[in-house]
């Protein structure tokens, strides 16, 4: 059976105990079913892996002992930061999960001029918590060490001064007559 790989947001240290929070002690507690004495791996964000047993666990409150942490190596070298056009439905949902799986470091919603989707106040902040809940849940399924931040929502002016110091800018377009694999990073020797 494979070992269910977990986000928490709190501070892990080896030999200690870790309460899961609410949202990994429902999923590992009533999801799973999983038991005391049964092995999961959990990760922080701070680029290790911690093997971890379950020492209590109900369907609201989970407790396990952390095992001896071990780096992970799967992340990129390369920070990249992903400005996404807003989209209508799961669609956006979707582009959070693909760009976790490829390795972005952090994704902008970007409200442009032609966007159908407009969001202010309590609505945008629900949709940054729910963006960054699909960022969590695709890092534990890909196995990534960290997970990608959900910045505020901005216009692509607004994104392009806050990019303003990366070495590479790009912005890809489906009719362009350049590949992408043409392009040669500043630092990279020819």
């Amino acid at each position: 059976m494979r070992i269910p790989r977990i986000y928490t947001d709190s501070a892990l240290t080896e030999g200690g105990t870790a309460a899961l929070d609410d949202n990994a002690a429902q999923h590992v507690g009533r999801v799973l079913r999983m038991q005391p004495g049964q092995e999961l791996l959990l990760f922080n964000g701070d680029g290790n892996d911690y093997p971890a047993t379950i020492s209590s666990a109900s369907k609201k409150n989970v407790e396990v002992q952390v095992g001896t942490p071990e780096a992970n190596t799967t992340e990129s070298p390369l920070e990249i930061v992903l400005g996404q056009t807003l989209s209508k439905g799961d669609r956006m949902d979707y582009a959070v999960q693909k760009a976790v799986e490829m390795g972005v470091t952090r994704i902008v919603p970007l409200s442009t001029e032609r966007c159908d989707v407009k969001l202010k106040g309590d609505r945008e902040d629900k949709r940054l918590r729910h963006w960054q809940s699909v960022a969590i849940s695709a890092a534990e399924q890909c196995g990534r060490a960290r997970v990608p931040e959900i910045l505020p929502v901005m216009t692509v002016s607004q994104w392009l001064e806050h990019s303003r110091d990366c070495e590479v800018r790009l912005v890809l377009h489906h009719r362009t007559e350049h590949a992408l694999k043409s392009i040669i990073p500043p630092n990279a020797s020819p």
